[in-house]
């Protein structure tokens, strides 16, 4: 029996009317990054919506620790430990950046919110000096950034990761890759999605490859050549 905390198969997606994934079939272990590498609308994103509980026209199976994410909301999913950072991540503009990572706190966790929230914002560095910004000032980097932390203080068990790099400059990714591997380390689970091949190198275990709504492969090692080689010599195709 696999021991992987997120399981889906045969997992294909609808919007309105017209199938966009077809028969996904992936798995992710605990303390595990896994990316989801393909080019601008291969179907890396709407993968992430189906899901998080945002797409609801949905065939196949998506087990997480055991339960069935099909025709789970997203409120729902999010009670179960499983977040997800999408690209140009929302901040309420009005509030400073401590405020909007506070707003990740569960009442009833029995944590201090403010404690939670500063400690996730002292894993990257630098971003400790913005803490009390309006997020209005932000950058788009820096917005990313807070969005991101934001997850962390939420403390998922899986952390879904739409392109994370997108517009970082290139300290700030390494700011990145040192937190995606202590998150693993610490046991939490990771699926990316990514177009940076450096940074799905540096940090993940595993790497599948989507293309038109398919996975086309799994390289089981980001060091695998051989595996790299031939997906992108597919890609060169198209």
């Amino acid at each position: 029996m696999s021991d992987a905390i997120l399981t889906v198969t045969n997992l294909s997606v609808s919007i309105e009317g017209t199938q966009v994934l077809h028969s996904i079939t992936l798995r992710v272990e605990p303390g595990e990054a896994v990316a989801i590498i393909g080019r601008n609308g291969s179907g890396k994103t709407t993968l992430f919506r189906a899901l998080v509980g945002q797409l609801s026209d949905i065939d196949g199976m998506i087990d997480f620790e055991g339960l069935s994410l099909i025709n789970l909301s997203p409120h729902k999913a999010k009670s179960l430990g499983l977040y997800m950072v999408a690209q140009g991540s929302p901040l309420y503009s009005s509030l400073d950046v401590l405020s909007n990572i506070q707003l990740a706190h569960s009442p009833t966790s029995g944590l201090n919110w403010r404690e939670v929230a500063e400690a996730a914002i002292r894993r990257i560095p630098g971003l400790a000096t913005l803490m009390f910004r309006p997020a209005k000032s932000l950058s788009g980097g820096e917005r990313q950034m807070v969005g991101l932390v934001r997850a962390v203080a939420a403390q998922p068990k899986l952390l879904l990761l739409d392109e994370p790099s997108l517009g970082l400059a290139p300290d700030t990714v390494a700011s990145l890759e040192q937190l995606i591997s202590e998150l693993t380390a610490e046991g939490t689970a990771i699926l990316l999605s990514e177009q940076d091949l450096n940074l799905v190198k540096s940090v993940c275990s595993r790497v599948y490859v989507i293309e038109g709504g398919r996975i086309y492969g799994e390289c089981k090692t980001p060091d695998d050549e051989v595996c790299w080689n031939s997906f992108l010599a597919q890609f060169d195709k198209h």
